[in-house]
């Protein structure tokens, strides 16, 4: 076999390439109604639906952040297997736990009228979180588990079935509805759910409450779920603030720039997802070396994705909205994009060293720097509003929110001890950036060896 071939072969098999894939399908339905949304409906009606997905993911990341991290660290710092079974119970007790309150306003929402984003929540929200509770709950085990494949088939169902329905209602000259989108999602969801419990044994199991694992669970998932909201909120507090002083003419300009945002997000969630489990292991077994060099190699990861996007947003943004929206670039939204660049440079920095914090076990010093760049975001947005000034500025907040983040983490893994001084992480993010970008016969620029440096 060729070496091109062997290279394509362990890239391909890769946890990172499964990792990116599972991301990738998962965050494609999301893309996909946005566009057709955008597409599709009129401007009132985009705004709308704008403002119900953000409300929708506040709700979410409830259930998410509880279990998500948490049932990932204690199974990869579980050195007893038995322990496991006990451990995935616990979780889905806790799971079915959360998702019942929200079951009992289904017969509130039905029976409301109207398309605004608050009434759309609480119509097809309860129904949309039982239909992915038990595939959500079963991509957890298999991210615990390593077993990025098991993510992919489940998440390859729902897409390929959302996709099926459009395509057949476009074949049948059906319009395409806020709700009809929604009951398509809805069944798609459900179909996954099944196959997941068909598949994943732990799924089948009976939900019991140990007070040990859940106190251990629910203390850490706490914490996160409060950084995970506080993340939600960056995002979704411009949105409401756009939407009550500028309308949803504003919030529609604002949304195409920023859903470029999350796009970049996207294949650097699955570089985040792979190197958690590891983090949290060297973590836990004193390897200050390996944590910094998964550290170090996830943030180039990172920036090889986000540095070309960006430039291309910020020289091209009128080009990019047109190919994203399908209509002509408003200036407004052009001029948000270009801003928006910057807070895409930003982005690996900001999300890499928020990982560190919680694979450190420190879910609660990383759920501070998140709130206190939720405080500086909505008070920036308020001060724009009072003063009268244009809605475009409120970029300028998200970026100056994202550097007093870094600022804060930075610091705090610094004085952790896993991490060298300044210098010395920036060196060793140069020579990753090197043996990743520059062919071996070309790196001549010399620079500290950070991996056998002292690092404490």
């Amino acid at each position: 076999m060729s070496k091109i071939g062997s290279i394509a072969i362990k890239l391909t098999t890769g946890d990172n390439f499964k990792s990116l894939l599972s991301n990738l399908m998962a965050s494609s339905l999301g893309v996909v109604v946005f566009l057709l949304i955008a597409r599709k409906s009129d401007v009132h009606d985009f705004g709308s639906f704008t403002l119900f997905m953000s409300i929708c993911g506040i709700f979410d990341l409830i259930r998410t952040g509880l279990l998500r991290q948490a049932l990932v660290r204690e199974i990869r710092i579980a050195e007893d297997k038995d322990r496991h079974t006990n451990i995935y119970q616990t979780g889905l007790f806790i799971n079915w736990l959360v998702i019942i309150p929200f079951i009992m306003i289904l017969p509130i929402g039905w029976s409301a009228t109207g398309s605004n984003g608050l009434l759309l929540f609480i119509k097809w929200y309860p129904l949309l979180i039982v239909s992915q509770g038990m595939h959500q709950f079963g991509s957890w085990i298999a991210q615990a588990k390593g077993d990025f494949s098991m993510m992919n088939r489940f998440r390859l169902v729902t897409n390929l079935l959302f996709i099926a329905f459009i395509l057949l209602l476009d074949f049948l000259n059906h319009s395409l509805t806020i709700d009809t989108l929604l009951w398509m999602l809805t069944i798609s969801n459900t179909v996954a759910s099944l196959l997941s419990i068909a598949a994943i044994a732990e799924l089948r199991s009976v939900p019991r409450y140990s007070t040990a694992i859940s106190s251990r669970l629910v203390r850490f998932g706490y914490r996160n779920m409060m950084t995970l909201l506080g993340s939600n909120l960056l995002k979704s507090s411009d949105v409401m603030i756009l939407g009550f002083y500028w309308g949803n003419i504003a919030v529609a300009q604002y949304a195409i720039p920023f859903k470029l945002l999350e796009i970049v997000e996207i294949p650097f969630r699955s570089f985040l997802a792979t190197a958690y489990p590891k983090m949290t292991e060297a973590h836990a077994r004193g390897m200050k070396e390996k944590f910094m060099k998964i550290l170090t190699s996830t943030l180039v990861r990172g920036y090889l994705i986000s540095v070309p996007v960006a430039i291309a947003c910020f020289y091209y943004p009128e080009f990019v909205i047109n190919k994203i929206s399908g209509t002509a670039s408003d200036s407004d939204a052009a001029f948000i994009l270009k801003i928006v660049a910057f807070a895409m440079i930003l982005i690996p920095l900001d999300k890499t060293l928020g990982l560190a914090l919680d694979a450190q076990n420190k879910p609660g010093i990383n759920a501070i720097k998140v709130w206190i760049m939720v405080i500086i975001n909505i008070l920036g947005d308020f001060s724009i509003a009072l003063v009268g000034g244009h809605f475009a500025w409120i970029v300028f907040i998200t970026v100056a929110n994202q550097l007093a983040g870094i600022g804060f983490s930075l610091r705090q893994v610094l004085q952790s001890g896993f991490l060298p001084d300044c210098k010395l992480f920036l060196a060793s993010i140069w020579k990753t950036l090197k043996n990743r970008t520059i062919p071996t016969k070309y790196r001549k620029l010399p620079v500290p060896d950070a991996e056998t440096s002292q690092l404490g």
